[in-house]
């Protein structure tokens, strides 16, 4: 008897959600049934490493990112317009980015709330930016994102779309790239997501009277490689903050860290906040300071 396929629906598309979605599409061959279920589940997990390294030297063979991206194609068109919580990508150099932008548009379309973009790829133009890939339009009008996670080696620019930015839903934001490309100053930036609670910023560049100011924020984390003459007397930052009770705090040099700890986070502000770790990262490894 087959105990697992005897499953209700929901809980084996719940089970299915746990796995890549090449290893989710490998159930397809099992029967009918499966091949059914596998349209139906809401997380989609597209890594080209899954597809694409098996093998040593399988990325360069001739056709196969086209096979890839083909692959994806094939798993969004066979889900139709079911609504989808969550979708992960992860691509490096070699994909067509148009083809991206219409696989994150396609889950845009169909409601995603998790939305995890790991792109390591530039995007080749005619302008001065030809080594920065560009988001698509929609992700900055979202109604129905929750989560967004944005990690590149190349950079990310927000300024291409972020003038009309206003994604409502948002709670949860994570930056974690070479560097970001912001299209206003900080506080402006903020003002499109009223209800975001955790913010995660890595490589941000901001002028020194600048300030992260947002009412609905809770916790923020903040990491970069040239903290070196950062000081909370000189530079506001974080005198914004209004309801912040988790502060962290990420630099490459033990003289940062120390003075973040002695001087217990002084600044002009009215938050009761703390700084809950402070990591230092030094030869590829985090240590936690306390």
């Amino acid at each position: 008897m087959d105990r697992i396929g005897s499953l209700p629906e929901e809980v084996l598309c719940h089970i299915l959600s746990f796995l890549t979605t090449k290893e989710a599409a490998l159930t397809s061959i099992l029967s009918k049934r499966w091949r059914n279920l596998f349209t139906l589940v809401p997380h989609l997990d597209i890594d080209d490493s899954v597809f694409l390294y098996p093998e040593e030297g399988k990325r360069e063979r001739e056709g196969i990112l086209e096979s890839f991206m083909d692959f994806v194609d094939r798993v969004l068109a066979s889900q139709g317009d079911s609504p989808i919580k969550k979708f992960s990508l992860k691509c490096k150099t070699g994909i067509d980015t148009d083809r991206v932008n219409h696989w994150i548009c396609n889950v845009l379309g169909r409601g995603v709330t998790n939305l995890e973009l790991i792109l390591d790829f530039p995007r080749s133009d005619d302008d001065d930016l030809d080594y920065m890939y560009f988001l698509p339009d929609e992700l900055f009008v979202s109604s129905k994102l929750v989560e967004l996670n944005l990690r590149s080696e190349f950079g990310v620019d927000w300024w291409r779309g972020g003038r009309g930015t206003f994604l409502p839903m948002l709670k949860t934001l994570t930056f974690d790239s070479k560097w970001i490309l912001l299209c206003d100053e900080l506080e402006v930036f903020l003002s499109a997501f009223p209800v975001l609670e955790e913010f995660y910023m890595a490589e941000i560049e901001w002028d020194s009277d600048e300030s992260v100011s947002s009412e609905s924020l809770r916790k923020l984390t903040i990491y970069t490689s040239g903290f070196e003459d950062f000081r909370i007397e000189e530079h506001f930052l974080i005198k914004g903050l209004r309801s912040v009770n988790k502060l962290f705090i990420s630099a490459e040099t033990l003289e940062v860290s120390c003075y973040f700890l002695k001087q217990r986070c002084r600044c002009s502000t009215t938050s009761k906040f703390y700084v809950l770790s402070v990591m230092r990262v030094w030869d590829g490894k985090r240590c936690r300071l306390s």
